[in-house]
């Protein structure tokens, strides 16, 4: 497969010292079974990036977080806080706001 492919490119790449670690980013189980069923690669994924946040948790998320921690990938978000524009992100930049000034920061 073509994932297997790529995944294979960058066990080279981490092999040359290229790289530290290897993860990945939106893979779904079956995807990310591919590389861990896969008898000859000697790295799994660490990480899989998901686009988890308050605004956006598509139905299955939780069940996706738990399969992927099983098999010792670690679930990252990204954009924790939502997206930059529309949905709940606005509620979430008042709010940060409003936590900011009380303790004299940016909501940065």
């Amino acid at each position: 497969s073509s994932i297997l492919g790529q995944w294979k490119a960058f066990e080279e790449m981490k092999a040359a010292g290229l790289s530290k670690s290897l993860s990945v980013s939106n893979f779904s189980p079956e995807q990310l079974d591919v590389i861990l069923n896969d008898k000859e690669s000697p790295t799994k994924p660490c990480v899989n990036q998901l686009p988890l946040n308050l605004a956006y948790h598509p139905g299955g998320a939780r069940e996706t977080v738990k399969w992927n921690s099983a098999r010792g990938v670690l679930v990252q978000a990204w954009a924790p806080l939502g997206a930059s524009t529309g949905g709940l992100s606005g509620k979430i930049k008042k709010s940060c706001a409003a936590i900011g000034a009380k303790y004299g920061k940016s909501s940065s």
